[in-house]
């Protein structure tokens, strides 16, 4: 039986494909584990955080794109984080990566979207309505 904080003896074993105590356990094992000086202690709660957080991208890779950019964001870079503390570089470059081209995906659905709302208004092809101005 593991006794640690967050151990597999609790919730994750009675609800192992539940986003809702994957994630709040795995942010609190992932942070908690940047205050134990002895790295021996502290990479047990990382490994189990990185699986709570692997395990939560697995469940919802077939919906993720979809997903805000904010939980989409934090999910990535803390399978990053926790797989470079993890000695797994590559891994965490590649989520890394994948972070990064979702976020200029999300900027380029952004962009499209603000063009598609642009209207010219009657009569005046010089100008657009619709575009934010800048001030200053």
């Amino acid at each position: 039986m593991d006794a640690r904080p967050g151990g597999n003896a609790g919730r994750v074993a009675l609800a192992p494909d539940n986003v809702a105590v994957r994630i709040p356990r795995g942010a609190v094992l992932l942070t908690a584990s940047h205050y134990i000086p002895d790295a021996g202690v502290a990479r047990p709660l990382i490994a189990d955080g990185v699986a709570d957080y692997q395990r939560t991208y697995d469940l919802q890779k077939e919906y993720f794109a979809t997903l805000g950019s904010h939980p989409r964001g934090e999910l990535l870079f803390g399978l990053a984080e926790g797989y470079s503390r993890l000695g797994d570089q590559d891994i965490g470059r590649r989520v890394l990566r994948r972070d990064r081209q979702d976020a200029a995906a999300d900027r380029l659905r952004q962009a499209r979207d603000r063009v598609e709302g642009i209207q010219i208004a009657p009569g005046r092809t010089d100008r657009l309505r619709g575009l934010p101005h800048k001030v200053g």
